[in-house]
Protein backbone atom coordinates (compact mmCIF):
# COMPACT_ATOMS: atom_id res chain seq x y z
CA UNK A 1 0.00 0.00 0.00
CA UNK A 2 1.26 3.41 -0.91
CA UNK A 3 0.50 6.22 1.25
CA UNK A 4 0.68 9.95 -0.57
CA UNK A 5 1.36 12.49 1.87
CA UNK A 6 -0.11 16.35 0.47
CA UNK A 7 1.96 19.06 2.25
CA UNK A 8 -0.30 22.09 1.69
CA UNK A 9 1.46 25.01 2.05
CA UNK A 10 -0.59 28.20 3.18
CA UNK A 11 -0.22 31.55 4.45
CA UNK A 12 -0.52 32.35 8.09
CA UNK A 13 -3.28 34.95 8.27
CA UNK A 14 -3.67 36.92 11.23
CA UNK A 15 -7.09 38.75 11.67
CA UNK A 16 -7.09 41.76 13.51
CA UNK A 17 -8.15 42.04 16.64
CA UNK A 18 -11.76 43.72 16.99
CA UNK A 19 -12.88 45.91 20.30
CA UNK A 20 -14.98 44.00 22.61
CA UNK A 21 -16.71 46.19 25.09
CA UNK A 22 -18.57 44.11 27.99
CA UNK A 23 -21.25 45.63 30.39
CA UNK A 24 -22.29 44.18 33.84
CA UNK A 25 -24.25 45.37 36.63
CA UNK A 26 -23.16 44.64 40.11
CA UNK A 27 -25.83 45.49 43.03
CA UNK A 28 -23.96 46.55 46.61
CA UNK A 29 -25.79 46.65 49.78
CA UNK A 30 -25.17 50.22 51.56
CA UNK A 31 -25.21 48.45 54.60
CA UNK A 32 -22.20 46.25 54.51
CA UNK A 33 -20.36 47.22 51.57
CA UNK A 34 -20.82 43.56 49.61
CA UNK A 35 -21.94 42.93 46.25
CA UNK A 36 -25.34 41.16 46.63
CA UNK A 37 -26.87 38.52 43.76
CA UNK A 38 -29.97 39.26 41.46
CA UNK A 39 -32.92 38.39 42.90
CA UNK A 40 -31.85 39.20 46.57
CA UNK A 41 -34.09 40.60 48.99
CA UNK A 42 -33.22 43.65 51.44
CA UNK A 43 -35.43 44.14 54.37
CA UNK A 44 -36.18 47.86 55.34
CA UNK A 45 -34.37 50.40 56.07
CA UNK A 46 -31.74 49.46 53.00
CA UNK A 47 -30.35 51.27 50.67
CA UNK A 48 -28.52 49.39 47.39
CA UNK A 49 -26.08 51.26 44.92
CA UNK A 50 -26.54 49.85 41.12
CA UNK A 51 -23.09 50.12 39.58
CA UNK A 52 -23.10 50.07 35.76
CA UNK A 53 -20.02 48.60 34.38
CA UNK A 54 -18.46 48.87 30.98
CA UNK A 55 -15.05 47.56 30.37
CA UNK A 56 -13.04 47.01 26.83
CA UNK A 57 -12.14 43.52 27.25
CA UNK A 58 -9.26 43.69 24.29
CA UNK A 59 -5.94 44.98 23.69
CA UNK A 60 -7.69 47.94 20.73
CA UNK A 61 -9.14 51.28 22.17
CA UNK A 62 -12.90 51.55 21.41
CA UNK A 63 -14.10 54.98 19.60
CA UNK A 64 -17.36 57.00 21.03
CA UNK A 65 -20.02 54.51 22.06
CA UNK A 66 -23.17 54.85 23.43
CA UNK A 67 -23.93 53.67 27.27
CA UNK A 68 -27.70 53.58 29.02
CA UNK A 69 -28.76 52.54 32.09
CA UNK A 70 -32.58 51.76 32.96
CA UNK A 71 -33.91 51.09 35.87
CA UNK A 72 -37.88 49.86 36.86
CA UNK A 73 -39.90 50.50 40.22
CA UNK A 74 -42.65 47.61 40.04
CA UNK A 75 -42.42 47.39 36.19
CA UNK A 76 -42.89 51.12 36.06
CA UNK A 77 -39.83 53.03 34.38
CA UNK A 78 -37.72 55.66 36.77
CA UNK A 79 -38.07 58.59 35.30
CA UNK A 80 -35.71 60.62 35.00
CA UNK A 81 -33.06 57.70 34.16
CA UNK A 82 -30.16 56.91 36.14
CA UNK A 83 -27.72 56.61 33.62
CA UNK A 84 -29.24 58.77 30.29
CA UNK A 85 -27.99 58.07 27.36
CA UNK A 86 -24.02 59.05 27.90
CA UNK A 87 -21.16 58.69 25.08
CA UNK A 88 -18.14 57.45 26.22
CA UNK A 89 -14.59 56.53 24.69
CA UNK A 90 -12.21 53.49 26.09
CA UNK A 91 -8.85 52.29 25.87
CA UNK A 92 -7.59 49.08 25.81
CA UNK A 93 -8.58 47.43 28.65
CA UNK A 94 -9.99 50.00 30.31
CA UNK A 95 -13.62 50.15 32.89
CA UNK A 96 -16.07 52.97 33.12
CA UNK A 97 -18.46 52.70 35.61
CA UNK A 98 -21.47 55.01 36.46
CA UNK A 99 -23.54 54.43 40.46
CA UNK A 100 -27.07 55.37 41.74
CA UNK A 101 -28.60 54.27 44.79
CA UNK A 102 -31.89 53.14 45.73
CA UNK A 103 -33.19 53.52 48.97
CA UNK A 104 -36.21 52.17 50.66
CA UNK A 105 -38.98 53.37 51.23
CA UNK A 106 -40.95 50.82 53.68
CA UNK A 107 -43.09 49.43 50.84
CA UNK A 108 -42.21 46.23 49.05
CA UNK A 109 -40.53 47.26 46.00
CA UNK A 110 -39.03 45.21 43.32
CA UNK A 111 -36.36 46.92 40.76
CA UNK A 112 -35.26 45.57 37.69
CA UNK A 113 -31.83 47.72 36.06
CA UNK A 114 -30.93 47.02 32.45
CA UNK A 115 -27.39 48.40 31.08
CA UNK A 116 -26.89 48.88 27.37
CA UNK A 117 -23.32 49.54 26.42
CA UNK A 118 -22.35 49.92 22.84
CA UNK A 119 -25.18 48.83 21.49
CA UNK A 120 -26.36 49.59 18.17
CA UNK A 121 -22.99 51.60 17.72
CA UNK A 122 -20.96 51.64 13.96
CA UNK A 123 -17.60 49.66 15.73
CA UNK A 124 -17.17 46.51 14.93
CA UNK A 125 -16.69 44.09 17.78
CA UNK A 126 -15.80 40.59 18.80
CA UNK A 127 -18.77 39.46 20.60
CA UNK A 128 -21.70 42.02 20.17
CA UNK A 129 -24.00 39.88 22.57
CA UNK A 130 -22.18 40.83 26.24
CA UNK A 131 -23.26 44.61 25.63
CA UNK A 132 -26.80 44.09 27.44
CA UNK A 133 -27.04 42.94 31.15
CA UNK A 134 -29.86 42.74 33.62
CA UNK A 135 -30.61 41.94 37.14
CA UNK A 136 -32.92 42.91 39.23
CA UNK A 137 -33.55 43.03 43.49
CA UNK A 138 -36.47 43.88 45.87
CA UNK A 139 -37.10 45.70 49.26
CA UNK A 140 -39.64 44.04 51.51
CA UNK A 141 -41.66 45.71 54.19
CA UNK A 142 -39.61 43.92 56.77
CA UNK A 143 -37.58 45.62 59.27
CA UNK A 144 -33.96 44.98 60.33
Amino acid sequence: MIYRFIRIHSKIRTMPEFPDTSAWIKLIDQSNGKAISSGSILNHPSNVTIRYVVANDSNQPVGEIAVMGVLYKDDVKVVPSPLPITWIKLQANQLWKHEYTVTSTGDANEFRATLFGGVGSSITEEDEKNNIFNTKFSFSTTHK
